[in-house]
Order: C-alpha cells, then structure tokens, then sequence
C-alpha cells in the first residue's frame, strides 16, 4: 500500500523536484479544538462553560469526561444540563454514580437529563429517576458481567439484541472486554452500522495492539469510527489505512485524522483539498468573514502544507492573479481549478454562475505562511480584478503584515467610484444584464467590497488599525459595508479599548444589522471569549 501511494506521489508532481515536507510543525486542528473546548470549559464564565461542553457533546470523545463531571457540581444549574447531557455520549462507567446523584436535584429539568444519560449508559432504560435505585443497581451489577451478557446477545442475534446494547458496551467495557468485542466485530453477520459504531468506539478507548489489524482494515475501506481510532495510534500503518480510506470517503473524519497523524503523504490528494476552500462569492458563504475559518479548511490547509507544497501553491495562484503563469506550468490534475479560477479574475464582480470557480481563492488564503510574498500582496491590491484585491487584502490579514497596513487604508479612503447616497446607508446596487454564451447573466454595477479590507485590518491587529476601524466603524458618511467590515474587524481584534466605539456603534447606527453585530462584539469582548 505505502508503495502504491509512493507512486501516486510521484505521478501528481505540483513541480519538477519533490519538496521537503514543511520545515515548521504545525498543530493539527483537532487538538486544537480539544484544547479549546477544555480551556471553555474551565472559564469564569457559564456562558463560555456551556460553549465548552457544548463541544464535547458535538465531539463525542470519551477523553473529554474527566473534564465534564466537575461540571456537574457547577453553580449555575444550566450548565449542570448541559453537562449531564454531554456524559451520555462522553461517559464511561465513572459517571453512573455522579449522575446518579444529580438525580437528587429539586429541578425536574435536571433529574430528566441524569436519568436519560444514566439509561442511555446503562441501557436500563425502565429504572426510575430516583437516586437510591439507580445506585442500589449500580452496587449490585458488576458493569464486567453487564458487557459479558451483552457482548453474547450481539454475537448470538445482533438485530435481537436488546436496544441499546452496543452503547452500553461502549461506555462499560474494560480492557478486559478486548477480545469479547473483536470477536463480535469479526466474527457477527449482519452487525447492523450503528452497533457497529459504537463497539468500534468502545474498542478504540479499550483496545491494544491486537486492535489495530481490525482498525486499518475497517478505515480502508472507509469506516469512520476506525478512522478515529487510527487518529490516536500513530505509525506507518495507521496512514496508509487512513489515506486509503480517504479515497473512499473524503470525509472530514479521515482528513482530521491524517491530520492528527501530522501526515506528508497526501499530495496526491491537493486538487480534492483546493475543492474545500471557497470564496466570499460562494452562495451562502459570504458571512463566514465574521467566524474562525471552518475545520474543513484549517485541515485541508495543514495538510496541503505538511506535503512541502504550499508555497508552491500560494505562488501559482499569485502568478495566475500577476497574468504571468503559463498553463504549460500548471500540472495536469490542477488545470481545472486554474480553468476556473481564470474565469472569475475579470474586472467585472459576476455574482451568478461563477460561485464553483473559486477554490484557489480560498486556498490562496487559507494555505499562505510565507510573509515573503507581502510585496506582491500589496502590488495586488490596485489589481483591476476585485476579487484579487479582496484575496490580497485578505491574505495580508492572514500574515499579520504589518506593511500592508497603510496600503489598505488608502484603498478604503479612496472610496467607490458612486456616491449613491441610499446605496450607501442600504447597501442596494443596481444591475445590468449581459449574455454569456447565450445564457443572460447579472452582473453587479455598484458592488461594495471595501468592507472585506477592513475585515483584513482587524487579523492584522495593528494599533494603527485599530484607531482607524474604530473611525470608520463610527462615520455615519461611510458606506454600510465599510462600517459593518469594522465592527467585525474589531471583534476579530478583541480589544476593550474599542467598547467605547462599539457601544456607540450599537447605540446610533442607522443599519439594524450593525447594531446587531455590534453588540454582539462587546458581548464577546466581555466575555474575553477566545
């Protein structure tokens, strides 16, 4: 398999010699966001508790219960909830007694979400929400001889065995359970997928050595729940496992695994990766300016870079944007993302029919680390094409470039050609219609685009940036794009020296969405949320 793969390396070159792999480490996404959500969880604030457990729940990673069940004995009773909650899918036998004794709270809500986490661990789904009975049972039931009995049901009959079996096999078992559980996953026909699933976690948090066969064989041929368990066993295996399966499902549980792995094998797989990223002209995309890049494109860029070809990327799609890259340059399985990114970069800004041309946009911005290419960025930003000047504004923010600093504010003073004044408090911008081979297309006339540079200011973080966005943010003469771009820029700073402005900005703009946003950012400022 490594030899097959080995090929396929050599047979996609993005140039003539193989690059090393990229020289600095970079932290793989998932634990990242485990980090995250623990650091959540152990904030002053309940709000930001919630968030915490919230995304463990979501995560359903049974190494997130030691962090959960202090939880419990949270102050605030909401979080409480949502910690019970969470216990259902990230518990093991350690949390039957502490919900058991939640189930002696006085709200109703409460006791009704200990007890659905208890039956839904125990899979004792008849036991009442009283404290005492649950832990009389508990005292009276070895949870071995619960999974014994359970383990022989699904062998026997899996469609016959009783609800809830596999789940309650995935919280109880024990290392001791290894071989009752393979051999079930092995040796049992017709083991509907759900079970499936949930021996497969059990196995991953219990197994040893003698699980990894089962793991790489299920994960090559696209199994998700293996996938996971290969993400927390490192080694060569493990890989060729994962990067086989991901020809079969190019899934975000396969790349967030390769990830974990800080695998350098998957150039092989950088056309499928460019296809993740996007642009602010994808439909329904254009407000992810005001969030954290998606973990989809955070893992499709760590492990195009992790190849060693990155920069090689970022500087095709440069050239392409200079009008200098050949197309005898550009390798065979890149040329129909070139082809489409050559569509789009015309002075005109086509909203309609273009959204899928975009890719290399995205991944101009999501995968540049090299601040090296600053000049060109700003050379870019005077480009007759607006989506190349938003690309290298955007891609300025994410270098934190200082140099593009005063570039930027000079674009954004100069202004819009038209001085429609309800345009600018509305934002609403006429339109012609032309025909593109034969098919009538709109195309904008007075389209805004200012506000994305100032969004490029906030991830710079610059002081200088700062007092500016603050001033615009508050210029009732600026356009509605531009205010709105530096209320969100200033969230994406996170300095309270810009409540005074945010609050006035939440208070007196004419926009209701604004003072929306506004708000928000002095909520989150607040908070301190990260």
């Amino acid at each position: 398999m490594r030899s097959f793969i080995g090929f396929l390396l050599l047979a996609l070159p993005l140039g003539q010699a193989a690059p090393s792999p990229s020289p600095s480490p970079l932290p793989d996404v998932l634990t990242e966001e485990i980090s995250r959500f623990r650091r959540l969880m152990a904030s002053a604030s309940p709000q930001l508790r919630t968030e915490g457990i919230q995304g463990a729940r979501l995560l359903r990673l049974q190494s997130f219960e030691r962090d959960i069940l202090p939880r419990l004995r949270d102050d605030v009773p909401s979080v409480r909830g949502e910690a019970a909650q969470a216990l259902a899918v990230c518990g093991t036998s350690r949390a039957i007694l502490p919900l058991a004794t939640m189930l002696q709270e006085s709200d109703w809500a409460l006791k009704q979400r200990a007890t659905q986490a208890l039956r839904t661990l125990t899979g004792q789904t008849e036991m009442p929400a009283d404290a005492g009975s649950w832990k009389t049972w508990w005292s009276e039931t070895p949870p071995e001889a619960s999974v014994q009995k359970l383990l022989a049901a699904l062998s026997k009959n899996a469609p016959q065995a009783p609800p809830g079996a596999a789940q309650t096999i995935r919280a109880l078992a024990t290392q001791a359970d290894e071989a009752g559980i393979l051999a079930v996953l092995t040796g049992t026909k017709g083991l509907p997928g759900a079970q499936r699933k949930s021996l497969t976690e059990a196995l991953d948090r219990v197994g040893s050595k003698a699980s990894l066969p089962y793991f790489c064989q299920r994960a090559s041929v696209g199994d998700r729940a293996a996938a996971w368990a290969l993400g927390t066993r490192p080694g060569p295996d493990s890989e060729a496992a994962l990067l086989k399966g991901l020809r079969r499902s190019h899934s975000l549980d396969f790349l967030l695994n390769l990830d974990r792995l800080h695998s350098t094998a998957c150039a092989p797989f950088i056309p499928r990766l460019c296809r993740n990223f996007y642009s602010v002209i994808r439909a329904g995309f254009g407000e992810d300016i005001r969030y954290p890049p998606s973990p989809m494109r955070r893992v499709s860029a760590n492990l195009i870079r992790r190849t060693g070809r990155g920069d090689e990327l970022v500087d095709m799609t440069l050239r392409q944007m200079e009008r200098e890259l050949k197309p005898e340059e550009i390798p065979a399985g890149l040329k129909p993302l070139f082809a489409d990114l050559r569509k789009i970069l015309n002075p005109e800004f086509l909203r309609e029919g273009y959204s899928g041309c975009d890719p290399m946009l995205g991944a101009l911005h999501d995968v540049a680390r090299d601040p090296a290419i600053t000049p060109r960025l700003i050379a870019l930003l005077s480009n007759e094409c607006l989506l190349v000047r938003i690309y290298a504004a955007l891609t300025l923010g994410r270098l934190q470039a200082r140099e593009g600093v005063a570039p930027i504010l000079a674009v954004i003073r100069k202004g819009y050609a038209f001085s429609d004044v309800t345009a600018m408090a509305s934002a609403k911008h006429t339109a012609d219609v032309r025909k593109v081979a034969g098919k009538r297309v709109r195309q904008s006339q007075t389209v805004r685009w200012l506000g994305y540079l100032c969004v490029a200011l906030g991830h710079i973080g610059s002081e200088d940036a700062r007092v500016a966005l603050e001033e615009f943010a508050r210029a009732s003469n600026s356009p509605r794009d531009v205010r709105y771009g530096s209320v969100v820029a200033l969230g994406v700073l996170g300095s309270r020296k810009s409540l005074p402005a945010l609050e006035s900005v939440a208070r007196n703009d004419i926009i209701w969405m604004i003072r929306d946003v506004a708000g928000q950012t002095v909520e989150n400022i607040r908070l301190g949320t990260p």
